[in-house]
């Protein structure tokens, strides 16, 4: 049989299927060409969940940083400093979890609370610590599943000036859902013999050597 007469005779077979389709009102095409016309549209959000809330990531491993270092991470994350970034004014988002700890869900951090500076001075001066005992501390918080955890660690200076506040608030730069939070050790060094802590009564980054006794608070990424 001639290849032109079987090619004309399947080409109607298939018009008088694509027409009893049409007919009956199947169409299997249809999806195909919305499919082909929508695929450049813009697509919906993604619904919210528990790591769409964060805004920011910050670093969680320690480092030896430089007074220039601090300073360009400021400006970076808008962190404000009273002296190296007045203008900063980061904004956090917390939320008490009702065991001992709060989350920032800016920057998805949970946050031990109280710390070892939420108490009245008499009390603080019991369990402020060099920076050595300070990892000693660190340890036995883990050790012991603090809030049912046992991933806590020494924040690094750019987590600690996330809480940092633009205004003052009863002589400290800090939300008050902190209490009596004045300074923190953070897990950063300067050099051989200083580390990085923040100082929420100055409002800034500062410099103490590793001797010295800081109240601590850890943190854990949740």
């Amino acid at each position: 049989m001639d290849r032109k007469y079987i090619f004309a005779i399947t080409l109607s077979i298939l018009g008088l299927i694509i027409g009893v389709m049409d007919w009956i009102g199947f169409k299997p095409w249809i999806g195909y060409e919305i499919r082909l016309h929508t695929s450049n549209r813009p697509q919906p959000e993604p619904r919210p969940g528990p790591q769409a809330e964060r805004r920011v990531t910050l670093r969680s491993r320690p480092r030896m940083l430089s007074k220039l270092d601090v300073k360009n991470m400021l400006v970076k994350y808008n962190f404000f400093d009273k002296y190296k970034n007045k203008s900063g004014d980061f904004e956090n988002d917390f939320v008490d979890n009702r065991n001992a700890t709060v989350t920032d869900r800016a920057t998805g951090l949970m946050w031990q609370w109280p710390g070892l500076d939420d108490m009245t001075y008499v009390e603080t001066r019991a369990y402020i610590m060099t920076y050595e005992e300070a990892q000693a501390y660190v340890m036995e918080l883990n050790r012991n599943k603090f809030a049912g955890y046992s991933n806590w660690r020494l924040p690094t200076i750019e987590e600690l000036m996330s809480l940092m506040e633009s205004k003052e608030v009863d002589g400290r730069y800090i939300d008050p859902v902190f209490k009596f939070y004045w300074h923190c050790w953070s897990a950063d060094k300067y050099s051989f013999e200083l580390v990085w802590y923040a100082r929420f009564d100055f409002g800034g980054a500062y410099l103490d050597g590793f001797k010295d006794n800081l109240p601590v608070r850890v943190v854990r990424f949740r």
